[in-house]
């Protein structure tokens, strides 16, 4: 009865674990998209010289541009003359090559997060269980693991895991964990 029970607490608790790490680690595709965001504004900024000129109106809009928002009548008085800032600000506004050039930019620092991210350790964990009962016997058996893989400068891979089975061999009675 000792035996059933611990069997069943286990399995709970296993399940219960699963569940709050899986809800705890779960992020929207949201947070993924402004968490990179970030990181590009953040590169973009830190990577920016003076020679490159005034750093303005360099972010990408997430709302598609559509024909009717060009309203150039808006921003020209009715006298028809504006200033050169002004003349500029309409121009970049609602020029397609600058847009391309500032996706393109927003493209190359997207990419260099990514190249970063392979180079930063990647810790890994999973939790496997299995529950048998067949007329005679009921068995459960799990297994966990816990590791991380890093690329390292010159291309290799460092891959470091450890199961809790081998763990319960260096620990425990080695019988009972190697089957």
């Amino acid at each position: 009865m000792f035996c059933n029970f611990r069997l069943v607490t286990l399995l709970c608790c296993g399940l219960c674990a699963a569940v709050i790490f899986g809800m705890a680690g779960a992020c929207s595709p949201e947070h993924y998209k402004t968490d990179a965001d970030k990181e590009v504004y953040k590169i973009i900024d830190s990577k920016w010289q003076d020679s490159f000129g005034q750093k303005v109106n360099y972010t990408i809009s997430d709302v598609p541009p559509s024909p009717n928002d060009v309203q150039i009548g808006k921003a020209v008085p009715s006298s028809g003359v504006i200033s050169l800032a002004q003349a500029a600000a309409v121009a970049t506004a609602h020029n397609r090559d600058y847009q391309r050039q500032k996706e393109e930019l927003y493209l190359t620092a997207l990419d260099l997060t990514l190249e970063r991210h392979q180079f930063v350790a990647q810790w890994f964990g999973t939790f496997d269980s299995t529950y048998n009962r067949d007329s005679e016997d009921k068995t459960l058996a799990y297994e966990s693991e816990l590791g991380f893989e890093q690329l390292l400068a010159d291309g290799a891979q460092i891959s470091m895991s450890i199961a809790y089975d081998w763990l319960r061999y260096l620990t425990g009675d080695p019988r009972a964990s190697i089957g």
